[in-house]
């Protein structure tokens, strides 16, 4: 995939190309107003369009399976760099047994930290 505008947010320091799954045959035939294209493949002319003023996205491949070489970082861009999201949560998991069987239940959980 051809990344138009590196600075988009979610493309952002990943460079020029990157190697993208996409799984559809259907395809937008036109941008939506107020968006624009920042992305393209030789068949997708519109494979990720953005509203940058209202940082709205859509993306037309799957970043989150393994074929997308780059799709944790396009991800981690959306999260932390789009939605402005900070890393301070952890898996807290716990262990119990029901019926002989044993459960594993994870859940996030926000660290508080004082802000002095």
């Amino acid at each position: 995939m051809t990344i138009v505008d590196s600075e988009s947010g979610l493309f952002k320091g990943l460079g020029a190309t990157t190697k993208v799954w996409m799984s559809h045959g259907d395809q937008l035939s036109k941008v939506p107003e107020g968006f624009k294209a920042i992305a393209h493949t030789a068949t997708a002319p519109f494979a990720a369009v953005a509203n940058i003023e209202k940082q709205l996205y859509g993306m037309q491949f799957h970043p989150e399976v393994t074929h997308s070489v780059q799709g944790k970082e396009i991800i981690k861009n959306f999260v932390l760099g789009v939605c402005g999201c900070k890393p301070e949560w952890t898996m807290v998991c716990t262990r119990y047994s029901h019926e002989g069987v044993v459960i594993r239940v994870c859940r996030a959980d926000l660290l508080h930290r004082s802000r002095d």
